[in-house]
C-alpha cells in the first residue's frame, strides 16, 4: 500500500489529476472491499480533481468504518473542511479527541491546531493554553504549528497582544530548527545551484516547453495564498509544495557541519 500512495502522490505532485483519479478508482474496482488506504488515496485524488461526487462517496464509505486510523481520521476531517462542512469536520476532530488517553500528546496537539483552524472561539484557545502548560515536551514542528493556530485565532478575536506573542514564539521554534546567517544562506543557496546542475538533464522541467513559475518561501509566509491566486483563472497548473526544495536543503545540510 505505501508503494501505491507514492505512485498516487507523484501523479499528483506532476498535475496529472486526471491519472491519479483513474488509477485510484481502478484499485477501488479491483478490491472486493476496498480498505481504507485505498479509499483515503481516492479521497485525496477526488479533491484534487474538484469531484465532489467522488469525494462524497469516499467520505461516506470511510464514514461508516469502525477502523480508522488517525492519520485516516484527520485526512477526512480536512476533506469536509475542503467541502464546506465546517460542522462535521468539527464533530469528527472533537470525536477523535475524546478518544485519545492522556499520554498520546503529540495527536492531541494536532487535532487541536485543526480544530482552532476550523473555528476560533477563545473557550479552545484557552482551554489549549491550560493544557500546554500540563505537558512537557512536543516536538518542535508540532509545537510551532500549533502556536500559529493559536495566533490566528487570537488575530480574529481582535487579541493584537496575544497574536505577537504566539507568532513571536512560534518563528522563534522555527529559527532553532533551522538556525539562519547570512553565510549559512549563501552556503545553502550554492549547495541547491550544484545539486540542480548536476540533476538538471535528469529533471522532466527540461522538457517543458512553457514557462514555468516557481514560489518560493518560509513557512506561513504567504506563498500558497500567492500560488492559489495566481492560478486561479489561468490555463495553468499548480503542482501544489512539491518537497523538491526540502530534499536539497536535507541533501546539503549532510554535508556540511549543520548536519546535526
Amino acid at each position: 500500500i505505501q508503494i501505491l500512495r507514492l505512485q498516487n502522490d507523484l501523479l499528483l505532485k506532476l498535475g496529472r489529476l486526471r491519472e491519479s483519479l483513474q488509477f485510484t478508482q481502478n484499485l477501488a474496482k479491483n478490491e472486493q472491499q476496498p480498505t481504507n488506504d485505498i479509499e483515503i488515496m481516492l479521497l485525496e485524488s477526488a479533491l484534487q480533481n474538484r469531484d465532489v461526487n467522488a469525494a462524497l462517496r469516499s467520505i461516506k464509505h470511510l464514514t461508516k468504518s469502525k477502523s480508522l486510523s488517525f492519520s485516516h481520521t484527520i485526512t477526512l476531517a480536512n476533506a469536509h473542511s475542503s467541502l464546506g462542512q465546517q460542522i462535521q469536520a468539527t464533530q469528527l476532530l472533537r470525536q477523535q479527541l475524546a478518544m485519545l488517553n492522556r499520554e498520546a500528546v503529540k495527536e492531541r496537539a494536532v487535532i487541536y491546531a485543526h480544530l482552532l483552524d476550523l473555528n476560533c472561539p477563545q473557550t479552545d484557545v484557552d482551554s489549549v493554553i491550560q493544557w500546554l502548560d500540563t505537558v512537557d515536551t512536543l516536538p518542535t514542528e508540532i509545537l510551532s504549528n500549533l502556536l500559529f493556530s493559536m495566533g490566528r485565532c487570537a488575530e480574529n478575536n481582535k487579541d493584537t497582544k496575544t497574536v505577537a506573542a504566539l507568532i513571536t514564539r512560534a518563528n522563534k521554534l522555527r529559527a532553532t530548527q533551522l538556525p539562519i546567517t547570512p553565510q549559512w544562506y549563501l552556503d545553502w543557496w550554492h549547495g541547491i545551484q550544484t545539486q540542480y546542475q548536476t540533476q538538471k538533464t535528469h529533471l522532466a522541467i527540461d522538457r517543458i516547453k512553457r514557462p514555468c513559475i516557481f514560489i518560493v518561501g518560509l513557512p506561513r509566509c504567504g506563498s500558497t495564498l500567492l500560488a492559489d491566486s495566481l492560478f486561479r483563472g489561468y490555463n495553468a497548473i499548480n503542482i501544489e509544495e512539491s518537497g523538491v526544495l526540502q530534499r536539497l536543503i536535507e541533501q546539503v545540510l549532510s554535508n556540511t557541519d549543520r548536519a546535526d
